[in-house]
């Protein structure tokens, strides 16, 4: 019985080791409908048409809600011909690590909580020159 529960510990343990990454996919585009409140006499409110739809330029990552906290930080960035990688650590916090996909043309954002079985994140983000052009992945594991 003891031997039993040991090879079923250590099958968990193997799987829990061994898990596929968690990967996370943002929009590459979303629509979004703008107002506002400054309507009076003298101004009118005019939609530009020509202006493109948000589309993904970058992901961040927060410790906790990203309505009611700051960017973490990233701990590593490696860049290479095939373009850059950013590594998040994630320490075990009080508060939940989120996502959040950030959009040209927008000041919204789309959030999203990572996993508490995280334990590091990987952005990777495609280079033109020496510019950043456009997410490739992003995972977590």
């Amino acid at each position: 019985m003891k031997t039993a529960l040991f090879v079923m510990y250590l099958s968990g343990c193997a799987q829990a080791a061994w898990a596929a990454p968690i990967t996370i996919q943002c929009p590459q585009t979303i629509s979004v409908q703008q107002t506002t409140d400054a309507r009076n006499d003298e101004w009118e409110p005019i939609a530009d048409e020509g202006l493109t739809a948000p589309s993904l330029v970058s992901i961040a990552v927060y410790v906790g809600h990203p309505g009611e906290a700051g960017t973490l930080v990233p701990d590593q960035t490696i860049n290479s011909t095939a373009g850059e990688t950013t590594i998040w650590h994630l320490a075990p916090d009080s508060r939940p690590y989120w996502v959040a996909c950030i959009y040209n043309n927008s000041r919204l954002l789309l959030g999203k909580r990572i996993p508490d079985s995280a334990g590091q994140c990987y952005l990777k983000e495609a280079l033109r020159g020496k510019k950043k052009n456009g997410v490739i992945s992003f995972e977590c594991e």
